[in-house]
Parts: C-alpha cells; sequence; structure tokens
C-alpha cells in the first residue's frame, strides 16, 4: 500500500487521516449533543461528557493540523471527470469541511477559555487559554461553536451524500479511492 498520494489514489496516511477524523467528528457530535441534552440536576456526569466531548475536539483539531500539513506536502489525487457544477460542489465542501474542521473546536477552545474551563486532552495535560477569563465572550463562542457544528454536520452529509452518489449511481471509484 503506497505512503503518499498519487494522482489517483490516496495514500494510507491521508487515508488514516480521513476515516479517524471522520469518526471522531461523529463521537464529539453525539457526545456533546448527548451532554448538551441532560438535565441539569445530572451536573456530574454533564462535566465527564463535556471533558471528553473537549478533548476529542482538541484531538481533532491536532489531527486537522496533520491532515491539512500531509495535504500540502503530497497533494489529492485529482478529480475523477464530472460535470463542472458538480466538481465545484465538491471541492466547495471539501474546503469548507477543512474549515470548520479548525472553526469548530477553536471555538470550542475560546469559549472554554472564557469560562474559566480550559480543555484537555484526555487528561493528559491542559490546553493553555486563548483568552482571559470573560463570562460576556461566553455567549459568543458558545453561538458561533452551536452554529458551526451544525454547519459541519450539514458538510459532512453532504460529503458522504456525494460519495455515496459517486458510488451507487456515477460508478466512477471515487468512493474506492478513500477505502482500503
Amino acid at each position: 500500500m503506497q505512503i503518499r498520494n498519487s494522482t489517483s489514489k490516496y495514500g494510507i496516511v491521508a487515508k488514516t487521516l480521513h476515516w479517524v477524523v471522520a469518526l471522531m467528528i461523529i463521537a464529539a457530535w453525539a457526545v456533546g449533543y448527548y451532554a448538551s441534552e441532560l438535565a441539569p440536576d445530572d451536573a456530574t456526569n454533564i462535566r465527564e461528557l463535556f471533558d471528553l466531548h473537549k478533548s476529542t475536539g482538541m484531538a481533532i483539531l491536532m489531527l486537522a493540523a496533520i491532515r491539512l500539513s500531509w495535504r500540502a506536502y503530497t497533494s489529492a489525487p485529482h478529480l475523477l471527470p464530472m460535470p463542472k457544477i458538480q466538481a465545484i460542489i465538491a471541492q466547495t465542501v471539501h474546503y469548507s469541511l477543512y474549515v470548520f474542521m479548525f472553526v469548530q473546536p477553536i471555538s470550542g477552545w475560546l469559549m472554554s477559555s472564557a469560562a474559566g474551563y480550559p480543555p484537555s486532552l484526555y487528561g493528559l495535560f491542559t490546553f493553555p487559554d486563548m483568552i482571559a477569563k470573560n463570562q460576556a465572550s461566553v455567549e459568543l463562542y458558545k453561538d458561533i461553536h452551536n452554529v458551526s457544528a451544525y454547519i459541519l454536520l450539514a458538510l459532512f452529509v453532504l460529503h458522504i451524500a456525494g460519495a455515496w452518489y459517486h458510488h451507487l449511481i456515477a460508478k466512477d471509484g471515487t468512493l474506492r479511492r478513500m477505502t482500503w
């Protein structure tokens, strides 16, 4: 199996980063959503779930930085032939996914810093505050974090729908380039 991407296929590093980050995004979204729906009197579970959510978000941020660096080092395979509008949509969704893989965890980090609860990485170490504690800023960053979560979810769904379209309808091999 090739390590680097070729002009026609993704390498093992890109594939691994893609699938690990995808699974972590699903986990972070699910845990964050579940924790936010718990009754306020369940404070212990809420705190533990949000700690897990924040740790996973910070891991996603680090992996997204590695993923973007890897993509700069070894460019993505060429797009397979498709109508121009599909290519524009595919590239827009991909670039937007990259943007929101950074916006989402950074807005969460800012929110946590403003609230005085900096995130840790699964208890191994605590990240420094990005900003000073400021309760007035918490709501702003919370709004950004919540809205960007739904944008990221929508992009994620579009990405999956596009992959399945190419696999089941266009039958052009797009999905197979990112699987083993």
